[in-house]
């Protein structure tokens, strides 16, 4: 595969002429920019930022960006592919399924290494290697913003050493630089076929997760609710169910969990 300091703008419109796409050398944070611009785009876009000074991952997370990776989010009109809003929190658990299919297709090694995190994260030899965040924007109809980190050329050996033993990039698999534009345009591709064909979706989900889970059988730690309402749950998983939901029992209970952050998980 061919390296590439910048996407090739002329070849994702070849390869995704349906797709609206936005690149931009830097921006805070592609989520950010996609909810507060969301009105002025025709969907399925894609905002894509070379460089990210302030992106976010989920609940006080956040996502760093480095120089080769990928960096950016698409926006949707879920009703346009008769996706409900009650479904909606679905599309976490079918972005992250269609992500690991990008990946798995580019035989860097067996599809076994890649595995997925509830709720929004891809793992790759139990390191990270993308993460998800899901947010409404005010818009109407309503839309919804989908972004996507996912470290490609960003190799660990230049990652701060807080994240370096806990992260990995795709390059570190292969050991030199990939087709940045090739795989965002196999990803949206992919990801235009989950949004607009139902067999296919319900062929990603739920059947993926309840095979490659990284939490399955692993004690569990989930921070729960916000505020006030702030709780933590510890249990051993048992899975993910048909609507998405995390099960996880403790020793007086099984718990059923449709929103959280994984703190930590052990065997």
């Amino acid at each position: 595969m061919s390296d590439s300091k910048a996407l090739d703008l002329p070849r994702l419109r070849q390869n995704c002429p349906d797709w609206t796409i936005d690149i931009h050398a830097e921006l805070d944070s592609t989520n950010r920019h996609a909810r507060d611009e969301a009105a002025r785009y025709q969907t399925p876009a894609v905002i894509v930022a070379e460089s990210q000074t302030a992106g976010r991952g989920r609940g006080r997370n956040i996502w760093r960006s480095h120089a080769g990776s990928l960096t950016f989010s698409i926006l949707i009109e879920p009703q346009q592919y008769g996706i409900s809003a009650t479904e909606t929190p679905l599309l976490s658990l079918i972005t992250a399924a269609v992500v690991r299919e990008t990946v798995v297709s580019l035989q860097l090694t067996s599809s076994a290494d890649y595995q997925l995190k509830w709720p929004n994260d891809l793992y790759l030899r139990n390191r990270k290697l993308s993460g998800i965040l899901l947010e409404q924007t005010g818009s109407q109809p309503p839309r919804l913003v989908i972004g996507i980190g996912l470290n490609v050329n960003n190799s660990t050996a230049g990652m701060p050493d807080e994240i370096r033993e806990s992260a990995v990039s795709l390059i570190d698999l292969a050991g030199s630089p990939l087709d940045r534009t090739a795989i965002l345009s196999q990803l949206l591709l992919t990801m235009q076929r989950a949004l607009e064909d139902e067999a296919f979706r319900q062929q990603m989900f739920p059947r993926m997760w309840q095979r490659d889970h990284l939490l399955d059988g692993q004690l569990v730690t989930i921070e729960a609710g916000s505020g006030n309402d702030e709780q933590f749950l510890m249990g051993r998983c048992e899975g993910i169910d048909e609507t998405g939901a995390l099960i996880l029992r403790d020793h007086l209970t099984t718990h059923r969990i449709v929103s959280g952050v994984v703190k930590q998980w052990t065997d």
